[in-house]
């Protein structure tokens, strides 16, 4: 592979780092607050991963019917659980100065943004809090289907032939450790260790 690729240049990243974090979020909607956010330390070739946070959030604004459908967390299910205001400054402390790996790095960074706004927050530069690798464009590029936006975690699992039976997908703890998976996938494919059927 061409060695300027997105998939190349994400893992010429990771291997240049000891460790980093695997993120994922649920949120109320498509632009919508967090109510769901899990984060991994992963330690480079030292599993298993530690979980970092893994918590619901209660959101400001009810979560929209069709979220629910994609990933069945509920109002009533986040009443309990603490607000943004509550977890971000453990956010803050968690991702500061980190490499950031999520399956849809810009989505999941708006979504930060979406949440402070919808509680009056002011705007924090959560780009620059650490360095974002998008592991969907680095799959994409891997797997040669382009730029897709919306190329979806579990179908390129599939294509690799991951398991996922043993996770909740579509919880962000769940999507967290298959992203986790896919990242070693491509670790792995680029050191000769894996192959794409």
């Amino acid at each position: 592979m061409n060695p300027t690729s997105k998939a190349q240049q994400f893992v010429n990243l990771l291997n240049s780092r000891d460790s980093y974090l695997v993120l994922d979020t649920e949120t109320s909607g498509l632009k919508g607050e967090i109510v769901e956010i899990s984060i991994i330390l992963v330690l480079k070739r030292q599993p298993p991963h530690q979980v970092l946070l893994d918590t619901k959030l209660k959101p400001k604004n009810p979560i929209d019917p069709e979220s629910i459908k994609i990933h069945h967390i509920t109002d009533e299910m986040c009443q309990q659980s603490p607000t943004w205001p509550e977890i971000r400054p453990r956010l803050i402390e968690i991702l500061t100065n980190t490499t950031v790996v999520t399956y849809n790095a810009l989505f999941d960074r708006r979504a930060f943004h979406h949440t402070d706004r919808a509680w009056g927050l002011p705007t924090y530069p959560w780009k620059t809090i650490g360095t974002w690798a998008c592991c969907m464009h680095a799959t994409a590029d891997l797997l040669c289907v382009g730029e897709l936006r919306w190329w979806r975690l579990s179908k390129a699992a599939e294509k690799m032939g991951i398991k996922t039976d043993d996770i909740t997908l579509h919880s962000s703890l769940g999507d967290t450790i298959l992203a986790g998976r896919v990242v070693e996938f491509l670790i792995d494919f680029f050191e000769g260790k894996k192959t794409i059927s």
